[in-house]
């Protein structure tokens, strides 16, 4: 296998400029009476979910050119894709950006197919449960490709997307599946078959797949995250992984108020033997562990999950400072160890370093997330970021070396 390209991190940081570009993509649709925006079955988006979304917008320019140089062919799976744009909704100091404070944004699907590099996806694997967001998620994809192949409506438009979104044909490449514990295993299945005819075809090159993972709770079982896990198909795996949530229903299950059918579906039936080891560290009884602590714990479980099937895994924690709560989630990005030590995932540590560390105020730049999507004017830090890169990386080195407080 030929050795990887240089991954330069500067790159990957000053794609952080495209975020703009997710408000364009979710305008497309408005002039359109089947794929307007519905604020009644649309996801409603805070700025957190613009920065999930920054996370994946700029791993998947950086997954199609690495994974196009060494497989035949390679997918992009997404088991919660929701209707295809979310609506973004302004809050706070956020409220006086714009006069209207709803704003449409282009979601985890259509990111994947405008933003990938070198090569487009071979096919897209798209899985929403909800029959009137399914129903709006196709017609959506449909009303896409055809602004994008079509050069005067990519104009008029301003259509965000790299030349390779308009190879996309809905018909051809996109297959929809209804619920996504039953489509894991007929998207793995048709993956390994095509793994397995590719191979032997003698091409020595077979298929990889790019997974998203967003679900609004604990709906992705365990088994099914382990049939992926598990496959002989290669995959790097992008979750959001609902902190608080998963802590609050072990908080109560451990105390005896809910059953534990749900979490053992979720997370596997060793998770509270595993608690218990970590509560007697704690000096604890496992019913006695806070909120906070409970978080800690189960995001290390679900961390083990994916080391433990060989696999490199970033954790990227975010933890709200609301009083008296311990409202968090965690990003988790996996891949199979590369030769090289996977080393663009430094280039995600320091993303997310800065962006809780920077500022005054713990995560400031995410609100200015939000202003930029809003105004497509970099400014203040994170107009710092994208413009100095190289400083960036830099001080979040020199931190690591001298062994000062990060980001796990």
């Amino acid at each position: 296998m030929k050795q990887a390209p240089q991954l330069r991190p500067r790159d990957i940081i000053r794609h952080i400029a495209k975020l703009k570009e997710l408000r364009l993509l979710g305008a497309v649709f408005q002039d359109f009476a089947e794929t307007a925006p519905r604020a009644d079955i649309d996801f409603r988006y805070n700025k957190w979910s613009l920065y999930t979304r920054l996370i994946h917008l700029l791993y998947v320019p950086l997954y199609t050119t690495i994974i196009s140089r060494h497989f035949a062919e390679f997918y992009y799976v997404d088991l919660f894709a929701g209707s295809g744009i979310g609506i973004l909704e302004l809050e706070g100091d956020s409220a006086h950006i714009r006069d209207r404070v709803e704003i449409p944004i282009g979601g985890s699907p259509l990111i994947a197919m405008c933003f990938a590099a070198k090569k487009q996806f071979s096919g897209f694997f798209l899985v929403e449960n909800d029959r009137k967001r399914a129903f709006l998620l196709k017609k959506r994809i449909e009303k896409f490709s055809e602004i994008a192949s079509q050069e005067s409506l990519r104009q008029k438009y301003s259509l965000p997307c790299s030349p390779l979104a308009q190879q996309v044909d809905p018909q051809r490449d996109v297959r929809f599946f209804d619920e996504a514990n039953r489509a894991v295993d007929k998207i793995m299945r048709y993956l390994e078959e095509r793994h397995e005819e590719l191979f032997s075809k003698n091409q020595k090159k077979g298929v990889h797949a790019y997974v998203f993972i967003d679900p609004e709770g604990m709906e992705l079982k365990r088994k099914s995250l382990d049939r992926i896990l598990k496959s002989n198909v290669r995959t790097d795996i992008l979750e959001i992984f609902n902190t608080y949530g998963v802590a609050m229903q072990a908080h109560r299950v451990l105390r005896g108020k809910y059953g534990g059918e749900t979490l053992n579906e979720f997370l596997g039936e060793g998770w509270m033997e595993f608690v218990s080891r970590k509560a007697e560290e704690y000096g604890k009884k496992p019913q006695d562990l806070t909120l906070r602590e409970l978080a800690e714990i189960l995001t290390e479980y679900r961390k083990r999950t994916y080391e433990q099937a060989g696999r490199k895994v970033l954790k990227i924690s975010i933890r709200l400072d609301v009083p008296g709560q311990a409202r968090c989630f965690d990003m988790f990005i996996s891949s199979k160890w590369t030769r090289g030590g996977n080393p663009y995932f430094n280039a995600f540590q320091s993303i997310s370093w800065y962006i809780e560390t920077a500022g005054k105020s713990r995560y400031q730049l995410v609100d200015e997330f939000v202003h930029y999507v809003c105004t497509g004017k970099l400014h203040g830090l994170l107009e710092h970021l994208v413009e100095n890169p190289e400083e960036v990386m830099q001080k979040y080195n020199t931190m690591k070396r001298y062994g000062e407080k990060m980001i796990e």
